[in-house]
């Protein structure tokens, strides 16, 4: 009998080992969804569209594929004229930060999108990456798609913004935006 209890408890202390060095491993991960009413600032005021507040659009991803059925988007075009620079700013703490969009190809039903998607993002004012994603022929939007990672950041506070390139037209669909710590 004691033989039993014996490999019983090695086997309760090696389980709750190995979940404690998981979950230690992985950290605490949160995530920032486009709508969040605190944190996130679109600007110029007017300039990105919430979801489905667009009806004349025709560009028209399915909500069911989206984050939290939720996305702003935005076409930034070179002619526009602007008194500020199109930005997507959020705060958030960590050490890593992943921001995900959703990327348009050839649109179903036979609508082509010529305009890629073409993207900076700065940390804390300072220019981090890039992202260029040039339309495909196939017809399809491509949903949680990793368009930044920054896995190396200093644990505090941050501020990223996400802005269109501004040497070409754009189109961003902006989704939601992952951040946290990691114990590594």
């Amino acid at each position: 009998m004691s033989v039993f209890f014996g490999r019983l408890w090695a086997y309760f202390t090696a389980t709750v080992f190995v979940f404690v060095l998981t979950g230690s491993a992985l950290g605490n991960n949160f995530t920032i969804d486009d709508s969040a009413p605190e944190g996130v600032t679109y600007l110029p005021e007017g300039f990105w569209s919430f979801e489905l507040s667009c009806p004349f659009c025709a560009l028209q991803p399915d909500p069911s594929q989206a984050f939290n059925r939720t996305w702003h988007v935005s076409v930034f075009d070179t002619d526009d004229v602007l008194l500020d620079t199109p930005q997507i700013n959020i705060a958030f703490s960590g050490t890593f930060v992943e921001v995900y969009a959703i990327l348009a190809d050839t649109i179903p039903g036979g609508l082509s999108t010529t305009d890629p998607t073409r993207m900076n993002f700065f940390i804390d004012g300072a220019l981090s990456g890039s992202f260029i994603h040039n339309p495909g022929p196939e017809a399809r939007f491509l949903y949680n798609q990793l368009v930044y990672s920054n896995t190396s950041l200093s644990d505090g506070e941050h501020v990223i913004s996400l802005q269109p390139k501004l040497d070409a037209s754009s189109i961003i669909f902006f989704d939601y935006l992952v951040h946290g710590r990691s114990d590594f």
